[in-house]
């Protein structure tokens, strides 16, 4: 197979690969819109070559148990800097978290407790200042 039908096939899968999630297609993607950045933006973040981008965006995405490790795989194949890739890896779980619990009602306990703490806090110290009025 010639080197340019490679290269462009390479570039097809990586473009399907940004709707997919378990993909670092769709992380960088991701990433790219919430810092506005173009691809030779993040290439440069990265310190890669663009043209190395597509075999990059083909990865899977790590996994979570494994972070470190698959970060540092995927680094050393690649040639570029792991604290990076592992930088935008984290920002756009972050997003995607905050997205999730917005929308998907399972999460809304999460800041609900948040709050609970602050009412407990509240609670203990009138409980505070009762015992103090009673001592006196």
């Amino acid at each position: 197979m010639k080197p340019s039908k490679m290269t462009k096939m390479l570039v097809f899968a990586a473009e399907r690969a940004k709707t997919r999630p378990n993909y670092l297609a769709w992380v960088l993607e991701q990433y790219k819109e919430t810092e506005n950045l173009s691809d030779d933006d993040l290439a440069k973040f990265l310190q890669i070559k663009i043209s190395q981008m597509p075999r990059l965006k083909l990865c899977l995405k790590p996994r979570t148990a494994h972070f470190a490790a698959d970060v540092e795989q995927i680094s050393s194949k690649h040639g570029l800097d792991s604290h990076a890739l592992a930088k935008v890896i984290r920002l756009v779980d972050s997003v995607s978290a905050m997205v999730t619990a917005k929308t998907d009602s399972r999460y809304s306990g999460v800041l609900m407790a948040a709050r609970a703490r602050k009412t407990q806090r509240k609670q203990q110290e009138k409980e505070d200042s009762r015992g103090k009025r009673s001592k006196s």
